[in-house]
This record gives structure tokens, sequence and C-alpha cells, in this order.
């Protein structure tokens, strides 16, 4: 058998040429768009770009993050992958939203509300900036402010602030809910 691609011979050139294009494109996706929980054990990767970054000052998320608020980074619902599925998160289910964990090291990791089938939040902070496609992320808006805590200001950025959640959502969120009822 003559030599084929690297001196190999011609038949291992056809199995290995498709086992290293498919190892190198998800070598290349995990470098692109990489996201983890703090000790690694939830990773995930995701196809589209986070579309808002909203500020959460909600009590819920304030209580969850030992912080004022939590970034959350809305993204595709479809296009999340998370390789190792939800066997290491535990999930933490409310009236309209679920929000998953990491149940190792607690790391918030998702949030997705039960109205919107299209969108799941990401913990911004979960995100590795680096490894994003395009424009770094930038806030786009404030929500739950009435739940700020009192000894935190919030900047003067010039963003949209909604007292609880911004217009057009809290519309859809109510419509689901009279569904429901």
């Amino acid at each position: 058998m003559g030599a084929g691609w690297l001196g190999r011979p011609v038949w291992e050139v056809s199995i290995s040429i498709p086992f290293q294009a498919a190892f190198v494109k998800d070598l290349i996706r995990s470098l692109i768009d990489q996201r983890k929980c703090h000790c690694g054990l939830v990773n995930y990767t995701s196809t589209s770009a986070p579309q808002n970054l909203t500020y959460c000052y909600c009590t819920i998320c304030r209580h969850l993050s030992g912080s004022p608020f939590i970034a959350w980074a809305d993204i595709t619902s479809s296009s999340l992958d998370i390789p190792n599925g939800t066997t290491n998160m535990k999930t933490l289910a409310s009236k309209v939203a679920d929000r998953t964990i990491c149940s190792a090291c607690g790391s918030s990791i998702t949030m997705k509300y039960a109205s919107d089938d299209a969108t799941i939040g990401i913990a911004a902070g979960t995100i590795d900036e680096r490894s994003l496609k395009g424009e770094a992320m930038k806030l786009t808006e404030h929500i739950f402010v009435e739940q700020k805590p009192g000894w935190y200001n919030l900047p003067e950025d010039g963003l949209k602030r909604w007292e609880r959640f911004s217009a057009g959502f809290e519309e859809k969120l109510q419509a689901w809910m009279k569904e429901r009822s």
C-alpha cells in the first residue's frame, strides 16, 4: 500500500482524518465559547452569543449569590450544550422559573422562565469572556430594582431600570400565568 498523508498508509489516513476533523471541530468550539462553574464540574458551551446582559436585584438572586445582584446573560435555549447533562446540577424551582446550580460548589448556572422557551439565562460570571466570539458583553438593563439592597448604589449608567421585570417580559409572564390558572 502506498504512503498517504503524513507518510501513513492510505487506509490509516481515511480513518484518522474524520476522527481528527471531529476532534479539531470540538476543540475549536470549546475554545470559542467555554463556560463553567467555579469547581469545573459543570461545563457547557453555546453556539450563540449572549443577547442581553441583565443585572437582577431580586431577593432570590441576592440570596443565592450573596451579592446585591446576579448578572444574567440571555442566550437561545437551543444553543446550550451541557456535555454531562444535568447530572451534576441541582434544580431550584419556583412558580415561574427553574434555576440550576452546581451540586458541588453551588455556583449559579442557569435561569429558565417557564413562559419563555426560546431563551435561557446563563450566570454571566461563569462565562469565560476570552472565549466569546465578537464584541464583549455589555450591560443592557437592571431589573427588580425595587428589591435592591439599600446599601448598594446603582451606577448612573443611563440604562433602563425596571422596578420588576422589563415591560414586555412582565406582560408575557402575566399572560402565561393566566393561561395556567
